[in-house]
């Protein structure tokens, strides 16, 4: 049996419910619409050209894969998102949204693993850097009138 969007959309729901909660995704979590991304992503990885994503299936023989992949993209989006959140103190409650982002930081390199024993090498959270852009020379120059 091929696996469809809605069929993935429902495996990263039922694997990520109370993560996707904790970051607002809980409304269109269990729909394409809130893996769309994560879908995608697994999609290509599987070599689907961009002009079939929205249709493609995956034929059973690449169910473990596939699955794989969806668990890597969804835990990394995730990651990052949890990184832009810091400890929260409200009264007497507190929330570490660091321990659900190392959480998520381990189902993210454990997928990673698996995916590349399958054959398919994804970016590691490791091999990511930020960078600066410098846009300055945008910035226009006062002219010799004013």
């Amino acid at each position: 049996m091929a696996i469809d969007r809605t069929a993935a959309a429902a495996y990263l729901s039922s694997l990520f419910v109370s993560f996707s909660a904790e970051i607002g995704q809980a409304s269109e979590g269990a729909t394409s619409t809130g893996y769309g991304g994560d879908i995608d992503n697994a999609l290509r990885d599987l070599d689907v050209t961009e002009a079939n994503l929205a249709t493609a299936t995956v034929a059973e023989t690449q169910r473990r894969l596939f699955f794989t992949l969806l668990e890597y993209y969804a835990a990394r989006r995730m990651w990052i998102r949890y990184g832009a959140r810091g400890s929260e103190r409200l009264g007497p409650r507190a929330t570490d949204w660091k321990g659900s982002q190392e959480a998520i930081k381990a189902i993210m390199d454990d997928a990673a693993a698996r995916a590349a024993a399958g054959g398919v090498t994804v970016d590691s959270a490791s091999s990511w850097t930020l960078s600066r852009l410098n846009m300055d020379f945008l910035e226009p120059e006062e002219s010799a009138d004013a």
